[in-house]
């Protein structure tokens, strides 16, 4: 049973930890947590976000390309990193929604964070189903 309700509720780990999300990774410890989505921007989609409860702040984002070199290549995908800090205590939902702006469709990837803050900290982060 307790199996069974652990999968119900999603991945989940404790402070240090690294959580594996459907469209990549969380990463988060004490006051910092890190969401690396996997991305392709030139095909005109892109990582949104939207962030219900006032525990967690956005603390910026960048894209990274999957190549080494200086210039990215023409088509080539790579990783998303949002950072976000955690503000006081309470709990936030976090949506990520990756979608071409100017369409609208069902069928758009969202990923659902669940996290947990206290005292400026992070205490738990979890994939919502």
């Amino acid at each position: 049973m307790a199996a069974f309700v652990a999968f119900a509720v999603g991945c989940s780990a404790a402070p240090g930890s690294e959580v594996q999300i459907a469209e990549g990774s969380a990463e988060f410890s004490q006051s910092n947590l890190v969401v690396k989505l996997d991305a392709n921007p030139t095909t005109g989609y892109e990582w949104t976000f939207q962030i219900d409860g006032s525990a967690v702040q956005p603390d910026g984002d960048e894209f990274v390309p999957a190549s080494d070199g200086a210039q990215p290549k023409t088509g080539e995908g790579g990783v998303h990193t949002f950072n976000f800090k955690a503000d006081g205590s309470g709990e936030a939902t976090l949506t990520f929604t990756y979608a071409r702006s100017w369409e609208a469709s069902d069928s758009d990837k969202s990923v659902v964070l669940h996290a947990t803050v206290e005292n400026g900290a992070f205490t738990q982060v979890e994939e919502q189903a």
